[in-house]
């Protein structure tokens, strides 16, 4: 039979290749019966879009075209293939018919029996009523596998307006978030092109094509979300999913059993991978053997004599036989161990046994980037617990980060700030700089914001190896950058604002650029990625060059390449490396709201807001440093003020705030002086003014001139008009920065009036002048 409808003469249905027959054997009444002949055709084809949109055909041709040139890098089967069958499942958890032909036949629920192998799938795929699949399998059986080349078949021969197979692994998905959000943000990291200017509608061209019924969602590990969830999911899928749409969910066979007790998919036939037979397995072996190697010949003729036993039964999934051919390929080893019922006496022993092996066995053989099994094996686990601790499946060079990175980012921002702390307050601004450097580690290391710093840009980066060079570059522009705009920036805050000589500005703003963009590129994915490999080196967790040891895993088989992360050859070896099994955590994805992902590129300004955070660090230290409070002079000698509270202005009841007052009485025609002990302020700077509020009180004619002396040095005197009980304007003494110990005040009657004049210093203060000694030192 042709595979492809498409080119059959019109008006001729062929024959499925497939049993399309029911569990009761009602299938010629249901197939041939009266009134629904000729309209429960297995075979349907599909129609194109009545109105076809011209924009949305060309995005759905563009993605086709990026999809199947991914997958098609995706190495998602080994040089022999395994031969896997499914069937349709036994478990109660089968659409019924009416359902599945769209409830057009009467009676009781029946089970569609259909069967193939994985080259098959898209045929019978294209041949289902509702076109809505579920795969299940347990751990190992293929179901990935089987969900690609179902999506690889699709592409090869796509049929006019059929939408475009994507497979999105539901790990990162829970229940509550929108479905179709989900989806077009996924989308969107992998074709970020979908995710440009939204259309006149709002919406992106992702969410655009998917509400369309432009993609055909595989979605591929049910199993992997929270067992909570699995019933809730199954339930958002279903009404996700309308009438008539296409789906494919891959699960493990008992989760989805279980799960579907409050609800399944209503529309969608369920087929189970089955598990691979002796002779099959046998077959297989036979194949991959070298010629004359004799090694398998006990274990073959074990598996023909006991098809049931522990050996038999590990080798009937696609994941353990193709382990069990990598891990006794040398002809140094001896695959008969397999037959001792000591060590292995039962599946689950075999399973370990080959999982254990099979990275020391790749290892073992040569090649020419030779790696040593130990420190293979020993880095390897490493990055499984990473991921485990991650909640994620995909190796992602920009998520191996370590503490160390935020180590040595706060302590260039600190270094950098305990230079200029030192200039404004002196060695008191150590304890500010280690402040603000661990502000900016700590934003760092924490990863603050939470943005994506690389792009999944399939056109512009095709492999890990690739992103990395880009995110070099981009780093390099944003270091360069900041540096330039802080070395500007201080450069005119020390020469502009302060005063410096144009050397000192120079050597300042270029020192402090130099270390900021430093920081700022240790900050990026790009350089934290080089500060951690070097680290995890120096300590044997990775070796010096963690990319070539990746993409040599990656050819040994261990890994698999997708997109530009890195993936354990299967989620077993992953778990059992890493000493446990992966708990998949929220993502970005599902922790927003369902609004389509901005245009602008995020991840550009991600280390520039780290900067920002550490920078705001030290405006609020510099600002608390170099803020010095008035010091309130103390009486020494001479005529003594009357020192008393007076009530404060106040706008609230009951109010019972008060403020300092200084009092003298100045009689006509005389002079009253005081000598003040100013108290340390605790601050380097020099004397500026006078602080507080005059007034001159019971004479309104009186005039009175202030007239201080600092330290020796005459003050530009004040002077002070009566106006009946009005306050005068605060104002201040400004002297040629000297600094101050004692100040000698003098109240000089310049008028002649008979009234004795009361003049009154409200809230008194010495005022000192700010950054007088960095001026002093730059200048």
């Amino acid at each position: 039979m042709n595979d492809d409808p498409g080119s059959e003469p019109p008006g001729e249905r062929p024959e499925p290749r497939i049993s399309n027959t029911f569990t009761d054997g009602t299938a010629e009444n249901v197939f041939q019966g009266g009134d629904v002949k000729g309209d429960l055709y297995i075979g349907t084809t599909v129609t194109p879009p009545s109105s076809p949109d011209d924009e949305l055909d060309r995005a759905a041709r563009t993605l086709a075209g990026e999809v199947k040139s991914l997958w098609q890098r995706r190495s998602v089967a080994g040089p022999a293939p395994i031969p896997v069958h499914w069937s349709s499942t036994r478990r109660p958890v089968q659409a019924s018919p009416e359902a599945l032909l769209r409830g057009r036949v009467p009676g009781r629920p029946v089970r569609l029996e259909l069967d193939g192998d994985v080259t098959g799938t898209a045929a019978t795929f294209r041949r289902l009523p509702t076109r809505q699949l579920v795969v299940l399998g347990g751990a190992g059986s293929g179901k990935t596998v089987m969900a690609v080349l179902l999506l690889l078949e699709l592409l090869k021969k796509p049929r006019p307006g059929e939408p475009v197979p994507v497979l999105l692994s539901l790990a990162s998905w829970r229940p509550g978030t929108s479905l179709h959000r989900w989806m077009a943000e996924r989308l969107i990291e992998d074709h970020p092109w979908l995710g440009g200017e939204p259309g006149p509608d709002g919406r992106t061209m992702a969410l655009r094509l998917i509400d369309r019924g432009r993609v055909l969602p595989i979605l591929d590990g049910l199993d992997e979300i929270s067992p909570g969830l699995h019933a809730s999911a199954i339930k958002a899928i279903d009404g996700a999913i309308g009438d008539g749409e296409p789906v494919v969910v891959t699960c493990r066979g008992k989760e989805y059993e279980d799960a579907v007790a409050e609800g399944h998919l209503t529309r969608a036939v369920v087929v189970e991978v089955k598990p691979i037979e002796a002779p099959m397995a046998l077959g297989f072996l036979r194949s991959a053997r070298a010629a004359g190697d004799r090694r398998w010949d006990p274990v073959f003729e074990h598996l023909r004599e006991h098809p049931e036993g522990p050996v038999a039964s590990a080798l009937s999934t696609p994941l353990m036989l193709s382990l069990a051919a990598a891990v006794y390929a040398a002809r140094s080893s001896d695959p008969a161990e397999l037959l001792d019922t000591g060590r292995f006496g039962d599946r689950a022993a075999v399973e370990e046994h080959l999982l254990d092996s099979f990275v020391p066995s790749v290892y073992a053989e040569h090649h020419a980037r030779p790696y040593g099994a130990a420190k293979a094996e020993r880095w390897l686990a490493f990055l499984a617990r990473r991921m485990a601790r991650q909640g994620t499946r995909d190796l992602m060079w920009w998520r191996i980060k370590s503490p160390v990175v935020g180590l040595v980012v706060g302590l260039i921002f600190a270094a950098v700030s305990w230079w200029i702390f030192d200039l404004l307050v002196g060695p008191r601004g150590v304890a500010a700089a280690l402040l603000v450097g661990t502000v900016a580690g700590v934003a760092c290391f924490a990863d603050l914001p939470r943005w994506p710093e690389v792009p999944a840009d399939d056109r512009k980066a095709a492999d890990p190896r690739s992103a990395l060079r880009r995110s070099r570059a981009v780093a390099a522009v944003w270091a360069t950058l900041a540096g330039v705009a802080v070395g500007v920036m201080l450069g005119l805050w020390f020469g502009v604002g302060l005063g410096a000589t144009p050397g000192n500005t120079g050597k300042y703003a270029a020192a402090f650029a130099l270390m900021c963009g430093f920081a700022i590129l240790c900050s990026t994915a790009w350089g934290a990625f080089q500060v951690t490999r070097i680290w995890f080196a120096a300590t044997g967790r990775l070796p010096l060059r963690p990319m070539e040891f990746l993409s040599d895993a990656r050819e040994r088989g261990v890994l698999r390449q997708a997109g530009l992360v890195h993936q354990f050859r299967h989620a077993r070896l992953q778990d059992r490396l890493g000493g446990g099994t992966v708990t998949p955590r929220a993502t970005k994805a599902e922790k927003r709201t369902g609004e389509p992902l901005p245009a602008f590129p995020r991840f550009l300004v991600t280390p520039l807001l780290r900067l920002a955070i550490s920078v705001t660090g030290f405006v609020v230290m510099t600002t608390v440093l170099t803020t010095s409070w008035p010091a309130e002079p103390v009486y020494a000698s001479g005529n003594r003020p009357t020192a008393w509270a007076a009530p404060a202005p106040c706008n609230v009841p009951d109010c019972t705030a008060t403020v300092s007052m200084l009092t003298w009485r100045v009689p006509a025609r005389r002079d009253v002086s005081t000598r003040f002990r100013v108290p340390p302020s605790g601050v380097r700077v020099p004397f500026h003014g006078l602080d507080g509020l005059f007034l001159i009180k019971g004479c309104p004619a009186a005039t009175v001139q202030v007239e201080a002396v600092a330290d020796g040095a005459s003050l530009p005197p004040l002077r002070l008009h009566g106006s009946r009980g009005r306050q005068v304007p605060k104002a201040r003494i400004d002297p040629d920065h000297v600094r101050v110990d004692t100040l000698s005040l003098t109240l000089r009657r310049l008028d002649s009036q008979p009234c004795t004049a009361e003049v009154n210093w409200q809230a008194p203060g010495v005022t000192h002048a700010q950054l007088f000694d960095i001026k002093r030192r730059l200048g």
